[in-house]
């Protein structure tokens, strides 16, 4: 018994650990978030590591800075070189009903 609550200690603590790091290495929150989170996670042992690192994961998928995360964003809200959209974002399918647009909605 004392052997698998030690490897339970085990696990919590290096999910603890790879949490810390995870939240120290993010440049897009404040050092007070930072330090928030960081306490969560360390008062909240698995709970707080769980919600920091799922928090990273996803701000960090939409923003990444390596460039791979799906094209460059522009300031108009939408990604101008997104590999994997289909929608056309010229004038002409919101002008035309000639059967040529994409069915959707215009002015995205």
């Amino acid at each position: 018994m004392l052997v698998v609550t030690l490897v339970l200690i085990a696990l919590v603590l290096g999910l603890n650990v790879v949490a810390t790091y995870v939240v120290v290495r993010r440049d897009d929150v404040s050092v007070v978030g930072r330090m928030v989170q960081l306490l969560l996670v360390w008062l909240l042992p698995l709970v707080g590591a769980i919600l920091c690192m799922a928090a990273a994961t996803a701000e960090g998928s939409s923003s990444r800075a390596d460039g791979s995360g799906g094209g460059s964003y522009d300031s108009s809200g939408s990604y101008s070189s997104d590999s994997h959209s289909s929608h056309s974002h010229g004038g002409s399918d919101c002008s035309s009903d000639s059967g040529g647009g994409d069915g959707g909605s215009c002015g995205d």
